[in-house]
């Protein structure tokens, strides 16, 4: 599989902006599709939502069970390709994280460390949580060192690894969806057409 640089670092901004946005739509859907796969190292239970002992609550993208461990773990995904120049497209340092100020992001992050005291829930249902795990658009090893250490989170994933391991897999139900994506697209411009 070719690198993300590849498809949206092409050296044409208004371009690549666009695709980053159209990709944005169903981005998530890539990790669900991923999760789905019984090759894959994670199962998605759903969104969590996590509250604060002064009653606020935060609902994050996905949550993680490892098959193998039976562990749980909180996911948000942060994939911002062609955003401030192509500078959070791969994952090279901690400090890519540390425009993230917003609310819900902070409180990800505080799931990472032992003994949180927020309550994790999936629907109405309350899990135990045994940490966080980041999604980013595309990664180094050095970056995902670099995170772990910085915010102890249990993992780093990358869209890039997914996509290509869905590909390799040559995952029927993940094949179905991305050419309904793209018959709906065709439909679009098909409609626009002078």
């Amino acid at each position: 599989m070719a690198s993300l640089e590849s498809l949206f670092r092409s050296g044409d901004s208004k371009r690549d902006n666009f695709l980053s946005r159209v990709f944005g739509i169903f981005n998530e859907e890539v990790v669900r599709h991923w999760c789905a796969n019984t090759k894959s190292k994670y199962v998605d239970l759903g969104r969590p939502t996590l509250h604060t002992a002064d009653g606020r609550w935060h609902t994050l993208d996905f949550t993680f069970r490892d098959p193998s461990t039976s562990k749980v773990y909180v996911a948000e995904m942060k994939c911002e390709l062609a955003y401030d120049n192509y500078r959070y497209l791969r994952l090279t340092g901690a400090d890519q994280l540390d425009h993230h100020r917003g609310a819900a992001f902070v409180r990800f992050l505080e799931t990472a460390k032992e003994n949180h005291e927020l309550i994790v829930k999936v629907g109405a249902k309350p899990l135990k949580s045994d940490g966080a795990i980041l999604v980013w658009g595309a990664t180094t090893p050095q970056g995902v060192a670099a995170v772990k250490q910085a915010t102890n989170v249990t993992d780093v994933l990358s869209l890039e690894d997914m996509i290509a391991d869905l590909q390799r897999w040559q995952d029927a139900e993940w094949k179905a969806r991305s050419n309904q994506i793209r018959t709906w697209c065709d439909d679009l411009f098909d409609f626009m057409e002078p």
